[in-house]
């Protein structure tokens, strides 16, 4: 089993909060819908972006 560690990158943050709140909106949607199912999540992505 692989192992793996994650880093975060204050970039990341910066360039959240730069995003009109509309389309932070519309992440956290398609984020919270791939916690559930993934292979859905990515076609209803499509569908959105």
């Amino acid at each position: 089993m692989s192992r793996y560690t994650l880093q975060f990158d204050p970039r990341a943050l910066k360039e959240w909060r730069s995003l009109d709140r509309t389309i932070q909106a519309q992440f956290k949607k398609v984020l919270a819908i791939g916690e559930r199912d993934k292979s859905r999540a990515y076609a209803q992505a499509g569908k959105r972006l």
